[in-house]
């Protein structure tokens, strides 16, 4: 009897430990993505307001320079959707090249610098992490109903735990 209730806890506690394990990598799957964003945007925030007059104003419709990625590993792809053609996929203001060395690559993917979100203004720094507006940059979407604002609230409440709250500020 007391065989078959450790057995029943060893498989509870796998199935717990398999529930982790899957909600952990989705989690990650989300976060890492807004992470790296909101470093890069913060980092490119400070250099850029120790350089100008007006600091925490940036010019939301130009997010930088249109750069297709050369590393098809870079590639995100912008048309998801099947029988992507090099119309089509300009039209939305990527980028197009086949890959002949890498199969499944996307020919019609996210150039790198002017698309996503910048940290244009108000990034300010509190006792726990961070807070900012994010503004859509000026590039075609194929999205509807797309935020053209987000406030994102950064907090670093221990050394293994994040809090990261992005909520919409207006929407088109």
């Amino acid at each position: 009897m007391a065989d078959n209730e450790n057995q029943s806890q060893t498989k509870n506690y796998r199935r717990l430990i398999i529930i982790i394990i899957v909600s952990l990598v989705i989690l990650a799957a989300i976060l890492i993505p807004i992470i790296t964003v909101a470093v890069n945007q913060r980092q490119t925030f400070l250099a850029t307001t120790s350089s100008t007059d007006s600091p925490g104003v940036s010019n939301p419709a130009n997010c930088g320079p249109r750069i297709c990625p050369v590393n098809v590993n870079q590639r995100i792809d912008c048309h998801p959707e099947i029988n992507a053609t090099e119309s089509s996929c300009s039209k939305r203001g990527c980028c197009w090249q086949r890959s002949n060395t890498v199969t499944g690559a996307p020919s019609c993917f996210f150039p790198i610098g002017n698309h996503g979100y910048s940290a244009s203004d108000n990034v300010k720094g509190t006792d726990i992490g961070f807070t900012a507006n994010l503004h859509r940059c000026d590039s075609p979407q194929y999205l509807r109903n797309g935020l053209l604002q987000l406030a994102i609230e950064v907090e670093i409440r221990t050394n293994s735990m994040l809090r990261i709250k992005v909520s919409a500020i207006s929407i088109t």
